[in-house]
């Protein structure tokens, strides 16, 4: 009986979309100290790899959050979900220190016409962690896939109307006025004190 412990695919990208196009894929594993084994060889090599990328993609292709969204569905009939799952073994032997070569397009490049949602990529995760409880994987291999994964984030989701609004720094900018009293119990007003220089401290106690 075959006994697997190993994790997944780090990448929702390669779940949805490759073309062949020579270029960075993901971030890699860092390399393992002298004396350690990498993430490819604690994960247990190719063989093992691929067994688990085919159970996650096989939940991916089941997943309704994601099969909501018509641009992965378009991009899933043009690329064969066997053909997938050997690109996706290819990556993820390349990115935990394997020798392996992925030769498919930056995260950026495909998967901007997506649009893929914080949702989806939530989505993503909760399947990628029920793969590698399935085959056991140990913490820290499941700490280190997760970061590779993580790492792809930025180039991959794309902000919705669901997603909080990114915090805008005011600097440069007129800093919007207030009213409070100071330790005396005086009413004090930023435009009072327009033109000087003015540090506020911010504190609090229990």
């Amino acid at each position: 009986m075959l006994r697997v412990r190993v994790f997944v695919l780090p990448i929702l990208s390669m779940l949805f979309l490759l073309t062949a196009s020579p270029a960075p894929a993901a971030a890699q594993a860092p390399p393992a100290p002298a004396g350690q084994k990498s993430l490819y060889e604690r994960l247990g090599g190719a063989y093992p790899i691929a067994v688990v990328v085919d159970d996650f993609i096989e939940r991916l292709l089941v997943n309704q959050t994601l099969n909501a969204n018509a641009a992965i569905n378009e991009a899933r009939v043009r690329v064969p979900k066997q053909g997938l799952k050997f690109h996706v073994t290819t990556l993820v032997c390349q990115v935990t220190g394997g020798p392996c070569q992925y030769t498919g397009r930056a995260m950026k490049a495909s998967h901007a016409h997506l649009k893929i949602t914080a949702k989806e990529w939530q989505a993503m995760l909760i399947d990628f962690r029920a793969t590698l409880d399935k085959f056991k994987v140990p913490k820290a291999e499941q700490d280190e896939l997760v970061a590779i994964v993580e790492s792809t984030r930025p180039d991959i989701v794309v902000a919705s109307a669901e997603d909080p609004a990114p915090v805008q720094p005011l600097l440069g900018e007129e800093a919007p006025g207030f009213d409070l009293r100071d330790v005396r119990g005086s009413r004090v007003s930023l435009r009072d004190l327009r033109g000087r220089f003015v540090v506020l401290h911010f504190g609090t106690s229990w």
